[in-house]
């Protein structure tokens, strides 16, 4: 029988207990945000989000909020692959996709940023 994998994006929360006292815990990274923020939080930026995957699930290209570094942890399972692009290669990437997927680029010119796009690394 051939399923679709099941996959959860953007769930609140962390598999951290609130007294763990590991240097990972992504409930307790400290960031520059907290000078300018205070105590205001913001989903999946300074509150960590979870990502449920199954086997063969996948998650596409994507350039992170606001252009900012973004910080994973696995708490369990197989590894993953992870595939990036550099600061300096970014343009050239883009451009690769723009003409992969040119009429989605006219609809949207943030298309990389809906996370729908998947490109075989081979390609790159």
């Amino acid at each position: 029988m051939n399923q679709t994998p099941l996959y959860g994006a953007d769930v609140p929360g962390t598999l951290f207990t609130p007294d763990s006292n590991y240097a990972w815990d992504l409930n307790k990274l400290d960031t520059v945000l907290s000078d300018g923020l205070g105590r205001l939080k913001l989903s999946g930026i300074t509150n960590p989000y979870l990502y449920i995957g199954g086997y063969g699930t996948i998650f596409g290209w994507h350039v992170e909020d606001l252009n900012m570094p973004s910080i994973n942890y696995l708490h369990y399972g197989a590894p993953k692959f992870w595939y990036c692009i550099g600061r300096k290669d970014y343009k050239k990437f883009e451009n690769y996709v723009k003409d992969y997927y040119p009429k989605e680029f006219l609809e949207c010119t943030e298309f990389l940023r809906h996370k729908t796009t998947i490109i075989h690394p081979y390609f790159l």
